[in-house]
């Protein structure tokens, strides 16, 4: 219950009473940006998983034991996991703000079927997201944990993981979740390298400075960048 009332307060009182267009376009903005970072932060998770699930597959019932690469892999899911699972509660409550508005009085007559097309599209995605995190959080605590014996869990540079099929052009187009250490900024977003994910617009990235004036070069989901 108290998130929902962390919504209500962060709300002007006049508008909680009576929204009205501001409100609107307000709450349906904020859920869609949450989604694209919980949708972004998400894919790279699943990646991370299921390369993990790659090196069960292949017979390695405890892989940092036996793959060099292994711990590299396992110290990323517990941090992209985590952040997904708060992302997406992000999502949610921004998506319950919404629904009290589109069912209060003075938003109702607001409603044209563009506007019901986004809200039905942030509910489908919505779902998505609830579904993948779920998946993603029991194949966790199932496959993941149970063989993660022997991992050094320091975070280090890292390649991202590329997709198996060849990139669709929206996807090169897309955002992209990384995470930045040692200090400086991860660019082009300026967000501190401090072992955070954090989620670019394109999949480019580079460490420099606050001005940013590095080189950005393609990265994929999952990547570790370091220092400057």
């Amino acid at each position: 219950m108290w998130w929902w009332l962390g919504i209500a307060w962060s709300v002007e009182p006049g508008a909680w009473i009576a929204p009205g267009p501001l409100e609107l376009a307000a709450a349906l903005s904020g859920v869609e940006a949450r989604l694209v970072r919980a949708e972004t932060v998400g894919e790279a998770a699943e990646r991370l998983q299921n390369q993990w699930g790659a090196l069960r597959g292949a017979g390695a019932n405890a892989p940092c034991e036996t793959h060099a690469d292994a711990s590299a892999l396992a110290a990323r899911i517990l941090v992209f996991g985590p952040s997904w699972r708060d992302d997406v509660q992000a999502v949610r409550a921004e998506l319950a703000r919404l629904e009290y508005l589109v069912a209060a009085p003075t938003v109702v007559p607001l409603l044209d079927p563009e506007t019901w097309a986004r809200v039905d599209a942030a509910r489908a995605r919505t779902a998505r997201e609830v579904a993948g995190y779920s998946a993603f959080a029991a194949w966790h605590q199932r496959y993941f944990l149970t063989t993660a014996r022997g991992c050094d869990l320091g975070l280090g540079p890292a390649a991202g993981i590329s997709n198996a099929a060849p990139a669709a052009p929206e996807e090169l187009d897309g955002p992209v979740a990384v995470i930045g250490l040692g200090g400086g900024v991860v660019c082009p977003a300026g967000a501190p390298a401090d072992g955070r994910v954090v989620v670019l617009p394109a999949r480019v990235a580079c460490m420099g400075a606050s001005d940013c004036t590095c080189e950005p070069l393609p990265v994929d989901p999952g990547a570790v960048l370091f220092g400057r």
